[in-house]
């Protein structure tokens, strides 16, 4: 209701200005130069807002603040020309348009900014299901070396962690962890940090699974790891256009299995390896550490011949993912359009690979503990695959915190220095580190 009442005006305001430009072929007249950037600057502004609410509407939300020198300009030329108005310099038409211009400007501006207003109360709801999951104390527990290099408690607009994902001092190193062109991973460290038995941070990518170059995926979240004492992971995997899945499924249990067999090389801990993905990375660190937890002869099959101790990790970080493939094929058209090339069919013709696919048929009380997070206005992967899951880790009393962000759209934790971004990254941390070194769930 509050979208329509910010666009549909505006979409009215263009209508009603364009076909005064016509009647009145204003536009040949003196200083109508003036009514062109300003109906241009409105047009950009109305396809923006309505491009946020479609499926291709990736964190425009997001970085809508960087729109707002566009709504100044406007403002400035729309004060000065209304001004001018008051010596009868402008027709009445005119200056009504370019009232309604300076309104909007006004009213996208807030809009944009919401996602940072929201920021710190939704940072203290998301703290009181941290403490109710995890204790009051959870953050206590953490190492006191961890603790240091976090975002200080309760700054969740703090961009004092921006340097994390900058810090120029991680070296990265590209390892095969297979013979094939896409089983290679890329290790980042920060050699200062001079620690032994460090955690493992592993990141999956996502980008739909189908096309993808191999080598430097996820180089930002790696960083910001590594800058915190892990050794991070980028598991790159084979994209179904080439090879269908479950390839990518196996792809990245291998080089899970792979990390974990060179542990003291990489000077990492087996017992504090953590899964990360967003998007279709979301789906398969959750359907790798889930059927680690559940492994079944029909993964075995398909050359997952692995134990549940070689797939065993500490926790799993789900951001939005796409774990829940018949639900994208009842209510996602634009999913299953792509799961039909990533599955070799539709649901009805492949069922058993959908099915098999499908993460929360793997949920038991040997899952992981797993943080899922998700915005209610993500059009590509919606919302409601993490809360069918959610349903399900709750029906099976297994240990998760889900938070679900109200503005957040796919992607809303990618670019640093966002308002969904600073709020991923003050919580993601504290998850992983409260379930290495704290006491565990309530």
């Amino acid at each position: 209701m509050a979208t329509a009442t910010l666009i549909l005006p505006n979409i009215f305001i263009i209508v009603w200005g364009l076909r005064r430009a016509i009647r009145n072929n204003i536009l040949r007249q003196h200083h109508n130069w003036v009514v062109v950037i300003v109906f241009l600057a409105d047009l950009i502004l109305t396809i923006y807002l309505i491009n946020i609410f479609t499926p291709f509407g990736l964190i425009f939300w997001e970085i809508a603040f960087l729109v707002i020198p566009l709504c100044i300009l406007i403002g400035l030329i729309c004060g000065v020309r209304i001004l001018k108005a008051k010596r009868g310099k402008i027709p009445k038409y005119k200056h009504n348009f370019l009232v309604a211009s300076l309104i909007f400007s006004i009213a996208f501006s807030i809009f944009a900014f919401t996602p940072t207003v929201w920021n710190y109360s939704l940072g203290q709801h998301f703290e009181q299901e941290f403490q109710s999951a995890l204790g009051e104390d959870y953050f206590e527990q953490i190492p006191e070396k961890y603790r240091n290099r976090l975002m200080r408690s309760g700054r969740y607009w703090d961009m004092q962690d921006l340097r994390n994902f900058y810090n120029r001092d991680i070296e990265m190193e590209t390892i095969d962890y297979g013979e094939g062109k896409y089983q290679i991973l890329d290790k980042y460290e920060d050699p200062k940090i001079e620690e032994e038995d460090k955690p493992a941070f592993i990141f999956v990518h996502g980008g739909g699974s189908l096309a993808s170059e191999p080598g430097g995926t996820g180089k930002w979240e790696c960083v910001y790891f590594a800058s915190l004492g892990f050794v991070s992971f980028s598991i790159e995997y084979t994209p179904a256009p080439i090879e269908p899945f479950p390839r990518a499924v196996t792809d990245v249990m291998q080089g899970l299995v792979f990390i974990k067999a060179h542990h003291e090389e990489y000077n990492i801990e087996n017992d504090s390896i953590v899964l990360y993905g967003g998007s279709r990375g979301g789906h398969l660190v959750t359907q790798v550490a889930y059927v680690g937890a559940n492994n079944e002869d029909w993964w075995r099959e398909q050359g997952a011949n692995y134990t549940a101790n070689q797939l065993k990790v500490a926790c799993v970080v789900d951001l939005y993912g796409a774990v829940d493939q018949i639900y994208e094929y009842e209510h996602n058209g634009y999913l299953d359009t792509r799961n039909r090339i990533i599955f070799e069919g539709s649901y009805p013709e492949q069922k058993t690979i959908y099915e098999k696919h499908t993460v929360k048929n793997y949920v038991s009380q040997d899952t992981p503990p797993t943080l899922i997070m998700h915005g209610t206005l993500d059009g590509m992967v919606m919302v409601g695959q993490s809360r069918e899951l959610v349903a399900v880790l709750e029906e099976e009393n297994t240990d998760y915190i889900y938070l679900e962000v109200p503005y957040g759209q796919h992607g809303f934790d990618v670019v640093p220095g966002t308002a969904g971004n600073r709020l991923a990254h003050y919580f993601i941390p504290r998850f992983i580190l409260a379930v290495l070194y704290g006491d565990g769930f309530q």
